[in-house]
Protein backbone atom coordinates (compact mmCIF):
# COMPACT_ATOMS: atom_id res chain seq x y z
CA UNK A 1 0.00 0.00 0.00
CA UNK A 2 2.84 2.36 0.82
CA UNK A 3 4.55 1.73 -2.52
CA UNK A 4 1.28 2.25 -4.39
CA UNK A 5 0.83 5.58 -2.62
CA UNK A 6 4.35 6.58 -3.66
CA UNK A 7 3.64 5.79 -7.31
CA UNK A 8 0.52 7.95 -7.63
CA UNK A 9 2.37 11.32 -7.74
CA UNK A 10 4.78 9.89 -10.31
CA UNK A 11 1.92 8.81 -12.57
CA UNK A 12 0.22 12.18 -12.29
CA UNK A 13 3.43 14.06 -13.05
CA UNK A 14 4.09 11.82 -16.07
CA UNK A 15 0.63 12.66 -17.39
CA UNK A 16 1.48 16.36 -17.00
CA UNK A 17 4.69 15.90 -18.98
CA UNK A 18 3.43 13.52 -21.67
CA UNK A 19 0.17 15.25 -22.62
CA UNK A 20 -0.73 18.75 -23.66
CA UNK A 21 -3.17 20.54 -21.32
CA UNK A 22 -6.12 19.95 -23.63
CA UNK A 23 -5.30 16.20 -23.91
CA UNK A 24 -4.97 15.43 -20.18
CA UNK A 25 -8.66 14.80 -19.48
CA UNK A 26 -8.71 11.22 -20.75
CA UNK A 27 -5.61 9.97 -18.94
CA UNK A 28 -6.62 11.72 -15.72
CA UNK A 29 -10.07 10.13 -15.95
CA UNK A 30 -8.47 6.72 -16.50
CA UNK A 31 -6.25 7.13 -13.43
CA UNK A 32 -9.21 8.22 -11.32
CA UNK A 33 -11.40 5.37 -12.52
CA UNK A 34 -8.71 2.73 -12.02
CA UNK A 35 -7.95 4.07 -8.55
CA UNK A 36 -11.59 3.68 -7.57
CA UNK A 37 -11.80 0.18 -9.03
CA UNK A 38 -8.57 -0.87 -7.31
CA UNK A 39 -9.73 0.46 -3.95
CA UNK A 40 -13.04 -1.37 -4.27
CA UNK A 41 -11.66 -4.66 -5.56
CA UNK A 42 -8.79 -4.65 -3.08
CA UNK A 43 -11.21 -4.62 -0.16
CA UNK A 44 -13.04 -7.56 -1.70
CA UNK A 45 -10.10 -9.58 -3.03
CA UNK A 46 -8.01 -9.43 0.16
CA UNK A 47 -10.48 -11.28 2.39
CA UNK A 48 -11.44 -13.57 -0.50
CA UNK A 49 -7.81 -14.66 -0.93
CA UNK A 50 -7.60 -15.34 2.78
CA UNK A 51 -10.77 -17.39 2.74
CA UNK A 52 -9.95 -19.41 -0.39
CA UNK A 53 -6.30 -20.06 0.61
CA UNK A 54 -5.51 -21.18 -2.96
CA UNK A 55 -1.92 -22.28 -2.50
CA UNK A 56 -1.93 -23.04 1.21
CA UNK A 57 0.07 -19.87 1.84
CA UNK A 58 -2.46 -18.47 4.31
CA UNK A 59 -2.27 -14.73 4.88
CA UNK A 60 0.71 -14.39 2.49
CA UNK A 61 -1.67 -14.59 -0.50
CA UNK A 62 -2.88 -11.09 0.34
CA UNK A 63 0.43 -9.76 -1.02
CA UNK A 64 -0.19 -11.37 -4.41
Amino acid sequence: MLCAAAIIPQVLSQIQVMYAPEERGGPMAAVAALSGVAATLGAIAGPALLEWDLSGAGWRMVFL
